[in-house]
């Protein structure tokens, strides 16, 4: 897919000139090349580093300034992955509800990465009550959920289940379990959630009410 051509570029070109997928202009670009987008965004989703370019990007930053100048400075897979994930994401519900955007979320959501799966269940999130096949894998990556480069839990994957909506009740056990187990916005994330799928509205409204008291002030 890297190698389809628009306006001159390979799709692989376009997209290593992107810096940031954040209203990056190049998210357009993608749109417009289609389906080929999202096949390629999927492969660089599941980037790994070779040791080549493990050695090259340990290198980069003791490179003296004109060399750094003229040579093109490498991205990690790591980086390349956040840019992956984030451009699917950016690129909307128009492409993320299709066959192959919804699929490629899917398998993201299993992916090693933490960064990877918080990123998906954000896009998840976005798309709603027509990502209701998605549930069960968001369950998986719920359960399994850490702690972000941000240094705090993941919350995106129980914000999405509850995005999700009442076709996501099959979740009601694990977001009780939140409830009963977690504090903070883990709790508060699992009483909306609970509240959006239709579980117990009581005890989420009990839960929300002892987050009223934490000492975290965006918590409460």
């Amino acid at each position: 897919a890297g190698t389809r051509v628009f306006q001159g570029k390979t799709l692989a070109t376009w997209f290593d000139q992107m810096q940031g997928y954040n209203r990056d202009p190049g998210v357009q670009t993608l749109r417009e090349i289609g389906s080929d987008s999202i096949l390629y965004l999927a492969q660089q989703i599941n980037r790994k580093d070779s040791f080549l370019r493990r050695q090259y990007v340990a290198l980069w930053p003791k490179l003296p300034g004109f060399l750094r100048s003229i040579l093109h400075g490498p991205k990690s897979a790591a980086t390349i992955r956040m840019l992956a994930i984030g451009t699917l994401r950016e690129m909307g519900p128009a492409f993320t509800t299709s066959d192959i955007g919804l699929a490629t979320l899917m398998t993201a959501l299993d992916h090693p990465d933490i960064e990877v799966r918080s990123r998906a269940e954000g896009a998840i999130g976005d798309i709603g009550p027509q990502a209701k096949g998605a549930v069960q894998a968001l369950i998986r990556s719920v359960e399994r959920r850490d702690l972000t480069s941000t240094g705090h839990i993941d919350i995106n994957g129980i914000w999405a289940l509850g995005k999700v909506g009442p076709d996501a009740k099959v979740a009601i056990p694990v977001l009780e379990s939140i409830i009963r187990q977690k504090g903070g916005r883990e709790l508060v994330y699992a009483a909306e959630a609970l509240i959006q799928v239709g579980g117990d509205r009581t005890m989420a409204l009990a839960a929300l009410e002892r987050a009223l008291g934490d000492q975290d002030q965006q918590v409460r």
